[in-house]
């Protein structure tokens, strides 16, 4: 009887001191799930080519001019570098942002909610509204630049005539 009595209890001290590892490998194992499938859903929702087309315009227009002012006639040699130097630049800012984005998901939903939201984005409806999506992203920044300059436009002449009204010289 003692034998037993002494079985059980080196079973539960064993329970009390092995159960919060357990406890905390579950919630490691469930927080790094939760992220795999958050970086699925950061992934199919961040702009990635967009973003990478951008960026690599932007940067490598800045760095070219740059580096055309301080060395004329190299062209091929500036365009060689940065056309070698600026895409795995971009494409790791593009990956942190996919990662950050990710984190974000991870703590503001369940990992229920998240493999929804990967089965959604699975399914032909929700490839059909990412396709949407990137069709509308595009036509909103058309109408974003359009919208943008007819403002300044309208705002520069209010101002301008405001200022005028209040006897301000006005640059020419």
């Amino acid at each position: 009887m003692n034998k037993i009595i002494s079985h059980f209890f080196a079973l539960f001290f064993c329970l009390i001191i092995l159960a919060p590892a357990a406890r905390a490998q579950q919630a490691a194992n469930n927080a790094e799930i939760s992220l795999q499938l958050a970086v699925q859903v950061a992934d199919f929702d961040v702009p990635k080519a967009q973003m990478k087309e951008q960026m690599l315009g932007t940067f490598s227009e800045m760095f070219t001019n740059l580096l055309l002012k301080e060395n004329p006639g190299k062209e091929k040699l500036i365009a060689n570098i940065v056309d070698n130097e600026v895409p795995p630049v971009v494409d790791e800012a593009i990956r942190n942002i996919v990662m950050h984005i990710a984190s974000m998901y991870a703590q503001n939903f369940s990992t229920e909610e998240l493999s929804q939201m990967v089965a959604y984005q699975n399914s032909s409806l929700g490839k059909k509204v990412k396709a949407f999506n990137e069709t509308l992203e595009g036509k909103i920044s058309s109408l974003s630049e359009a919208a943008g300059r007819i403002a300044v436009q309208k705002a520069a002449q209010a101002v301008v005539n405001r200022a005028r009204e209040n006897g301000l010289q006005i640059p020419k």
